[in-house]
């Protein structure tokens, strides 16, 4: 059994309590039973899409951005 050590508690709405903790190893902890944080996520194509159209625009905004504030 690991030594979890706990970080955060909290009572929920239904009376039951909720646990937080983190053991030697740095596995992350739920009310004793280990979170699974090594799957990835994988993503419809049209959000990965939308995720690289977002980041292509977010760069000519901050390049008006820093000229605008050295042009004062």
């Amino acid at each position: 059994m690991a030594n979890i050590h706990q970080v955060w508690s909290q009572e929920l709405d239904n009376g039951t309590t909720g646990t937080f903790g983190i053991d030697d190893g740095g596995r992350v902890y739920w009310n004793g039973n280990p979170l699974v944080t090594e799957e990835r996520v994988k993503l419809q194509g049209w959000v990965n899409a939308a995720i690289f159209i977002a980041a292509v625009a977010a760069v000519p905004q901050a390049i008006f951005a820093v000229l605008t504030y050295y042009n004062k």
